[in-house]
């Protein structure tokens, strides 16, 4: 039994050597998201919200007709409001490598001087 107890102890601290080495490695791997991407995603969002209402301010005789015009982010872009990722003029998406932001739809909602915006799929 005395010869045995350096194998038990030997075979405890490579155990938790073992945990301590995947717990680390799986906090720090990306094949697990972390959040930053979502949290890159919304903040993009928002910036492009923003840039729709200063195009909404800039622009008060298209709603003469309505409280609600709609605007992608493609045009936007075009319009010098948002400033492209690349020459091409796309938005990257940062929550995906293959993916732009330039086909999102915008509405801007202008009641009585009051501009809110809301990101939307398709037009209504």
């Amino acid at each position: 039994m005395k010869k045995n107890i350096y194998l038990y102890i030997f075979i405890a601290l490579m155990i938790i050597f073992t945990i301590g080495f995947f717990t680390t490695a799986i906090k720090s791997s990306y094949a697990f998201p972390t959040g930053e991407e979502n949290n890159a995603y919304e903040e993009k969002i928002t910036i492009i919200k923003k840039c729709a209402e200063a195009y909404g301010e800039d622009n008060p005789d298209l709603f003469k007709e309505t409280n609600n015009i709609y605007v992608t982010v493609d045009e936007l872009v075009q319009k010098g409001y948002i400033i492209s990722d690349n020459e091409e003029g796309e938005v990257k998406d940062p929550s995906s490598d293959v993916k732009t932001l330039n086909d999102l739809t915008i509405r801007i909602t202008n009641k009585d001087g009051d501009m809110s915006t809301k990101i939307i799929e398709k037009r209504d």
